[in-house]
């Protein structure tokens, strides 16, 4: 526990992190379905409800509640990540949504790109009071010679414009990388009057044997109305595994 004049104290917890019942697999030749339920949390719901159309060469059309393409560490799975949970820069990533997207690529490059909304605005007869935007990502990962003494080497650059609701209000938080703490570590209150707001965001791994290192980058810039102050906002992490 920690404690003390202008600090929060931090009580021993102990609790589930994720409970997830998932179900996949292809109806014909050329559909997947993919639903992933999670059961943790205050309100458990279906983190994953999505078809996929993969009858094109090298191309996937992904349709439904899925991940939006922004970023390294946004674009793995919690089983894949380094740690328990993802880094504190998650608070300004995305997340999962509604919408459709197109993916290409092979083993050495991938392209994703998208139109998403937020998903508790589901009814699409009021699609115009619901946060709506674009959200892409390009990602290479070129052959090493064999004189460059790395096994694998990755880069990407993830880019995402958004509308918010109808209230015109927007918030960025996020719990530490242990949810145990049951508080926000970043928190950026409620932004109100917001016109748009766009993202960007850049990837980095390497791996040499057991030795790998991997990194990002992201900022938000936030317009807002009536001539009001731009905010931006800046995170990051790097993060060496052995």
């Amino acid at each position: 526990t920690v404690s003390g004049a202008g600090q929060t104290p931090l009580e021993d917890r102990g609790e589930l992190s994720s409970a997830r019942l998932g179900l996949s697999g292809t109806v014909g030749r050329h559909w997947r379905y993919t639903t992933s339920y999670e059961f943790t949390g205050e309100d458990p719901a279906f983190e994953t409800a999505m078809l996929s159309y993969t009858g094109l060469r090298d191309t996937t059309v992904k349709l439904g509640l899925q991940r939006e393409p922004f970023g390294l560490e946004q674009a793995s799975s919690t089983r894949l990540i380094p740690f328990i949970e993802r880094a504190l820069p998650e608070a300004l990533a995305p997340g999962y949504n509604l919408g459709a997207a197109i993916q290409e690529g092979d083993k050495y490059w991938s392209a994703t790109a998208g139109l998403f909304w937020d998903e508790e605005g589901r009814d699409l007869n009021r699609f115009h009071r619901v946060e709506r935007g674009m959200t892409g990502r390009f990602t290479v990962a070129p052959r090493v010679a064999p004189s460059v003494p790395l096994d694998t080497l990755h880069l990407g650059l993830s880019a995402t414009y958004r509308e918010p609701d109808a209230r015109q209000r927007i918030r960025f938080r996020a719990e530490p990388e242990s949810e145990l703490v049951g508080m926000e570590f970043v928190d950026t209150g409620t932004i109100a009057y917001v016109d748009r707001y766009t993202g960007m965001n850049i990837e980095g791994a390497v791996a040499h044997g057991p030795l790998s290192l991997q990194g990002e980058m992201t900022r938000i810039r936030i317009m807002r109305k009536n001539a009001r102050e731009e905010l931006n906002f800046t995170g990051g992490y790097v993060y060496a595994r052995w």
